[in-house]
């Protein structure tokens, strides 16, 4: 028995390559790809959200989700997030990831806010 790569199909049954959100056809954002960026946007300050509402809202645990969300930033669903956003949401990324990190206390504000 062989296994084939996981594909979807997009418009048309055209097979094509799984990706974060980046379809080959188009160098547009997935709807689902723009709601992960969106929602680490939204909680940025914040360590990246809880792992309930991570898993209510993506069905999918943190790990997934920021390693997800890593991938994202370097394909143009992140377009709108600004450089230093970006750097911010890797930090978070690296630090959900590998929790052995202390340099962000998870659930807590960040230094960008002052407290």
């Amino acid at each position: 028995m062989t296994v084939e790569p996981e594909t979807t199909r997009q418009q048309g049954n055209q097979p094509c390559e799984r990706s974060a959100g980046v379809t080959e056809r188009s160098e547009r954002p997935s709807p689902d790809a723009r709601e992960v960026v969106a929602y680490a946007l939204k909680w940025m300050r914040w360590g990246g959200g809880e792992a309930e509402d991570i898993f209510v809202h993506f069905g999918v645990d943190p790990p997934r989700f920021f390693l997800r969300v890593r991938k994202l930033l370097s394909t143009p669903a992140s377009r709108i997030v600004t450089p230093e956003d970006k750097a911010e949401l890797r930090r978070i990324c690296a630090v959900r990831l590998n929790p052995t990190r202390s340099d962000l206390p998870l659930g807590g504000a960040t230094e960008r806010d002052g407290t």
